[in-house]
């Protein structure tokens, strides 16, 4: 074999060699793409449980916050109507006093 046949056949092995090289990377990266996206569907779908937990804590929290709100009103009521009933018995009281002497 001739110098230059030596030459050309060891570039020709250097290519495919560089060629398997490659293509063993490109596998390599896409098995490693895989997983990644494997890892992030996973990630994604507990985020998916922990958003629906948090909404649905949040709607506990309004309800009950309405439930408070409205028992709030419910006793503001009673105290204003408890307060207008005293006031007019101690008016009523009031001119009583004027209206014995």
């Amino acid at each position: 074999m001739s110098k230059q046949e030596t030459q050309s056949s060891q570039v020709h092995t250097s290519a495919s060699s560089a060629a398997s090289q490659s293509q063993q990377n490109f596998f390599a990266f896409g098995k490693l793409t895989q997983e990644q996206l494997s890892r992030m569907g996973a990630m994604l779908e507990e985020a998916q449980k922990l958003e629906s937990r948090m909404f649905e804590y949040g709607a506990t929290a309004v309800d009950e916050y309405a439930s408070l709100m409205k028992g709030t009103l419910r006793y503001a009521g009673e105290l204003t109507n408890e307060w207008r009933r005293m006031s007019l018995e101690s008016a009523k009281r009031a001119a009583e006093l004027f209206t014995r002497s």
